[in-house]
């Protein structure tokens, strides 16, 4: 199966302040549609912050893996 590439839209939805919940979507083309192969919604997932500043570090001592 051949790669492609992907655009993204993600979306936090609020409410008095404070996220309720993430959307992400992909897609390719202008429009967000539901055809594209491969694409549609997408999991996101939520990091502690523990876990975020050690991704972090990680990225920071190799920007190849950005």
């Amino acid at each position: 199966e051949t790669p492609q590439v992907l655009k993204f839209d993600v979306r936090n939805y609020t409410y008095d302040g404070a996220v309720q919940w993430v959307a992400a979507r992909l897609y390719q083309g202008q429009t967000t549609n539901f055809r594209t192969p491969g694409g549609g919604f997408a999991p996101v997932y939520s990091l502690s912050r523990e876990d975020r500043e050690a991704v972090t570090r990680r990225l920071e001592a190799h920007p190849g893996l950005a």
